[in-house]
């Protein structure tokens, strides 16, 4: 219920949650629908292609839509994007309706695809811009990954009820009319502004930005890789699971839709679980708990064969998968700068489909190999293994200490900061520093060295150069930037005109903050406008 009542107290997330709801309800309906009706038209080959129409070309797509993504409202991509949906979701009524081709449904399954692509990214952004705190975004997430378990369960129950009871048309229509519901709750966002792209920047540079950022920071190289651990894994999970239910336990196919359920009734109490975790700060905990709890049952299935300890095995499961997913996208989200966020989730949704791929390759063979209990063994021991490097890494990804709210939501409103990773303004706030300074005491005088940052809490300030009064500032504005940025002395004095509070950067806490390039964009553009001549 806390979670609940922190996203509920944010509208803007409220709404980017119910798009999601409906989104996440289709994305389940819509999969199984299309597989069933290419099963009709050609059995479980076409079931494959089917599989294949709606990720692979997404998967291409997504590194490319993702630079349109980071250099446009995401509010309106998302509006666009679910209309775009709501069409093609009406085409394929049509086309089933009328007995449309194989062929036909698959084109139409991969445009679905492709424009569904669309909808990580800018959600991901978005609940970033708009989340108030870390707090707010935690929750977000965790209300994110809860939705999309539950969407699982509910869609595949309500398959199953309206193909018996009106057909499988009609499943399109309800598709449609879920879409449009979304639309209407997410054409409600505000419009938000997409920072321009950076000058000099090369086209190529634009697309392989996300690339670019994962290479250059080990910590996202740990999480890129951790995501390709986990979706290979689940990959793998969802071809075992049938091998489950009808070798090992000998209790049939239905048994493998029960497992599947326990797995997403799982994932619902694994996204609550994360919640508290990152409410508490202790993301990476939850990304190690989720990595042990998502292999070790699997590995007991093996050594427990039977239905009742099966089930409750998959509970933890699907638990497991849920809290890394949270913690993931927690993670990635605090150590991406904004405005590359989507082009790193593009980069990453390549990584995960290819992983898919893979597992789904590999798991057969892994039976063949190794038999039922050995593939179950050595499947649950992978994810514990790589539990133990991110832990090792621990203090790469999470140092788990307690910000400063106001600190961070005062250095989080400067326009340059804006874009930064929510890491890397945490971090600031941990390492920055308050000073008093009383009414008519100058902060700095033109001509020192310049060692710090500074922003106004409190108070105002006058500005001079020469004695003459350049402007006044008051809380929320920043000085002393420009001796940092350039290296040069102090180009103005600074007077405090009433009791001042400031917090304070060192020199070395700025620079490392300012290597991102619209940052020092930002700040550069600023530093020229205060030193033009009145």
């Amino acid at each position: 219920m806390k979670l609940l009542r922190v996203v509920l107290g944010n509208p803007h997330l409220t709404r980017l949650e119910g798009g999601w709801a409906a989104v996440a309800l289709v994305k389940w309906v819509l999969a199984i629908l299309v597989a069933l009706y290419a099963y009709r038209l050609g059995g479980a080959t076409a079931v494959g292609l089917a599989a294949v129409a709606r990720m692979v070309p997404a998967a291409v797509a997504a590194p490319w839509l993702s630079v349109y993504v980071d250099h446009h409202s995401r509010s309106r991509i998302l509006v666009v994007s679910l209309a775009v949906r709501l069409v093609i979701a009406l085409g394929l009524w049509a086309a089933v309706s009328w007995d449309a081709s194989l062929a036909m449904v698959l084109v139409l399954a991969a445009l679905y695809g492709i424009a569904d692509c669309l909808q990580k990214p800018t959600q991901a952004a978005l609940l970033g811009i708009h989340a108030h705190d870390p707090t707010e975004l935690a929750a977000a997430n965790a209300l994110w990954s809860i939705l999309d378990n539950a969407a699982f369960l509910v869609g595949s129950l309500l398959v199953g009820a309206l193909v018996a009871l009106v057909g499988l048309p009609a499943g399109f229509v309800m598709c449609a009319v879920v879409l449009a519901v979304g639309l209407a709750i997410v054409a409600g966002l505000p419009t938000d502004d997409a920072p321009p792209p950076l000058p000099d920047v090369s086209p190529h540079d634009e697309l392989w930005a996300g690339i670019t950022a994962i290479r250059k920071s080990r910590p996202l190289r740990l999480l890129t890789g951790v995501l390709a651990a986990d979706m290979f894994i689940q990959a793998v999970v969802d071809v075992l699971v049938v091998v489950i239910a009808i070798s090992l336990l000998g209790a049939g196919e239905a048994w493998a839709g029960w497992l599947s359920a326990a797995w997403g009734v799982g994932g619902v109490l694994g996204g609550a679980t994360a919640a508290t975790l990152l409410a508490r700060r202790h993301i990476t905990l939850g990304l190690v708990l989720g990595l042990l709890l998502g292999g070790l049952p699997l590995a007991a299935v093996a050594l427990w064969p039977e239905q009742a300890s099966a089930a409750a095995l998959f509970v933890l499961i699907g638990v497991g998968f849920g809290m890394v997913e949270v913690a993931l996208l927690n993670l990635t989200q605090r150590l991406v700068p904004v405005d590359v966020l989507a082009r790193v989730y593009g980069a990453q949704e390549t990584v995960t489909i290819a992983a898919m791929a893979a597992g789904s390759l590999v798991a057969s063979g892994l039976v063949v190999w190794l038999g039922e209990e050995g593939a179950l063994v050595a499947t649950g021991l992978m994810l514990p293994l790589t539990a133990l490097v991110v832990l090792a890494r621990r203090r790469v990804l999470d140092g788990g200490i307690r910000v400063s709210d106001d600190d961070f939501h005062l250095l989080r409103r400067i326009e340059p900061f804006a874009t930064l990773p929510v890491a890397t303004i945490e971090t600031l706030a941990v390492r920055s520093s308050h000073v008093t300074v009383p009414a008519g005491d100058h902060v700095i005088q033109k001509g020192e060295p310049g060692d710090e940052f500074f922003v106004i809490e409190s108070g105002e300030v006058e500005v001079s150069v020469n004695g003459v009064v350049r402007r006044r500032e008051g809380p929320g504005d920043y000085f002393g930037e420009i001796a940092l940025l350039r290296g040069t002395a102090r180009t103005a004095t600074v007077k405090a005109l009433i009791p001042l509070h400031l917090l304070v950067l060192s020199r070395a806490e700025f620079l490392a903050a300012v290597e991102h390039p619209r940052t020092r964009h930002g700040l550069n553009r600023t530093a020229e406008e205060r030193l033009l001549p009145d």
